[in-house]
């Protein structure tokens, strides 16, 4: 980022100070990658960049939260010192009619019978495909328990996505039906 750009930020009103650190907090993120580096003798390298990846996301999650918090509390505060808290910066209130219509998925409901059924029935399909997909394939090299385990897995595979499937359409019925619902309403006012 060059200095024109620093000052556009700080020109829009923006007051984002500039990243500090002390020398601490210097020596303690080198202490850190230090201690990162010395896993890699006890555990595999692999694993300990999928750890360092896993701290990182977490990182710039926070710092992200971090920034996006003191931005919005700064425009809030200046809009609110402006007197202007509507939508587009025009003064005129807000109202009921600026927002969406509230939906139904906040209300908490059974999920029902049929993803119940639908979950145990992709289960079973599962288990068994499973098992004669393991038995055609190895012969006769699997012990009786590893083949049990094998379409038991399967069948827990099979379940989940049975249950992730038929949630998923269930929500997009529902969101389908309430909108063509929200839609007549609306329509019939006008």
């Amino acid at each position: 980022m060059n200095w024109s750009q620093l000052d556009l930020i700080r020109g829009d009103g923006i007051d984002l100070k500039s990243p500090r650190f002390s020398l601490t907090t210097l020596l303690g993120l080198i202490a850190g990658i230090c201690v990162l580096m010395a896993t890699t003798r006890v555990i595999s390298p692999l694993a300990t960049g999928a750890g360092a990846l896993l701290l990182a996301a977490v990182g710039a999650h926070v710092a992200g939260n971090a920034l996006g918090t003191h931005l919005n509390d700064h425009a809030l505060r200046k809009r609110m010192a402006e007197g202007n808290l509507s939508k587009h910066g025009t003064g005129a209130p807000i109202s009921s009619s600026d927002f969406a219509p509230p939906t139904e998925l906040s209300h908490k409901a059974s999920l029902g019978r049929k993803i119940v059924w639908s979950t145990v029935a992709t289960a079973v399909v599962g288990m068994v495909g499973g098992a004669m997909l393991l038995a055609m394939a190895n012969d006769s090299s699997l012990s009786m328990l590893a083949w049990l385990f094998g379409a038991v897995a399967c069948g827990v595979i099979g379940g989940l996505s049975g249950f992730l499937g038929s949630s998923f359409c269930l929500a997009l019925a529902n969101a389908i039906h309430q909108a063509q619902r929200n839609e007549k309403t609306s329509g019939s006012g006008e």
